[in-house]
Parts: C-alpha cells; sequence; structure tokens
C-alpha cells in the first residue's frame, strides 16, 4: 500500500472544501487508502482572508501545516523561472510548489490540488500530478523569449540576447498537449 500526499492552495480549501472533506471521494481521485493533506502556512493566511474562517478550522483538524525549507524554495523559483512564469506565481504559490517538493522525497506520489492553471503548469512540469476540482490544464505552456533583432529564441533568465547582445524581445509560448 502506498502514502499519498495532498498539498492543498488555498482554491483547493475554498472550492474544493466538501470534496476534500469526504474521505470516499478523495480516494477515489488518487486511488489510495493512506492519503496525508499538507499546506503552507501562507495558504493559511490567504484563506483567512476568504470567508472561510469556519470551513478553514474544521479543514485543519485533517490537514498538517508545514513550513517549507529555503531549499525548496529556491528549486520552486527555479522551476517556474523554467516555464517563463517565475513572475506570474505569487509567493503563495512558491510555498505551495516547494512543499509539494519537498515531500516527494517522503512520499510515493504527490498531488497538489489546485485550480490555478499557472501553478497546475509547473507543477505537471517538475513532475507532480494535479488534482483540480474546476479548472484543469489541458496544455503545458512554456514562455521563451525571441529576440527582435536576430529572430532567436532565449530561456527567460537571460536579460539580453545571448546571441546579439539585443534588449528588444517579445514573449512566445510554446503549448504542449497533456494526456
Amino acid at each position: 500500500m502506498s502514502n499519498i500526499a495532498v498539498v492543498l492552495d488555498t482554491s483547493a480549501i475554498i472550492r474544493g472544501f466538501e470534496l476534500l472533506m469526504r474521505d470516499n471521494l478523495l480516494k477515489n481521485v488518487v486511488g489510495s487508502e493512506k492519503i496525508f493533506l499538507f499546506t503552507a502556512p501562507a495558504v493559511i493566511e490567504e484563506a483567512k482572508y476568504s470567508g472561510t474562517k469556519v470551513k478553514l478550522k474544521l479543514l485543519l483538524s485533517r490537514v498538517t501545516v508545514l513550513n517549507v525549507g529555503k531549499k525548496y524554495l529556491k528549486l520552486a523559483r527555479e522551476a517556474a523561472s523554467k516555464m517563463g512564469l517565475q513572475q506570474e506565481l505569487s509567493d503563495t504559490d512558491l510555498e505551495v510548489l516547494a512543499l509539494a517538493l519537498e515531500l516527494m522525497n517522503r512520499y510515493t506520489k504527490v498531488y497538489v490540488a489546485t485550480d490555478d492553471i499557472r501553478l497546475q503548469n509547473v507543477c505537471i512540469s517538475v513532475g507532480l500530478d494535479v488534482i483540480a476540482f474546476k479548472r484543469r490544464l489541458r496544455y503545458l505552456l512554456r514562455r521563451r523569449k525571441k529576440c527582435m533583432f536576430c529572430g532567436i529564441e532565449f530561456d527567460n533568465k537571460f536579460e539580453e540576447c545571448p546571441n546579439c547582445g539585443s534588449k528588444k524581445f517579445k514573449y512566445i509560448v510554446h503549448k504542449v498537449k497533456i494526456r
């Protein structure tokens, strides 16, 4: 029997509360008997301001709140940067991703429960599975820069074109269908 971790983001707590509180439905989603629910402290702070205080208190009886290690936050930022989404993910999203990356070392399978398409994109790109309640990612999106002068595509980590040195670029998006 495998141990499975599910990391919840704020949208999972707000939108998916009823689903998460029913053990049978969660077992059907991930297909295991040993399911452990986790979230990051930033998610709790966000959820406090969303009008879900009662739901949050009930859910916290079943969810473990873990602080995220700096090493994994760095890995999360790198993964988001590689996909060109570093500016589009919030600090809370990065904490959720970092927590999931950290739990990959301890659990057989790790899922991230979120409706945030950008977070789903980065999760799938690093090998994490996603539980989506309403919005599920259909295409993996990778944003890259394209030089306006010489036309080559380059990684987002560069401020200027590595070929010609131009600082003029546009973003292009590559889509890959997810099975």
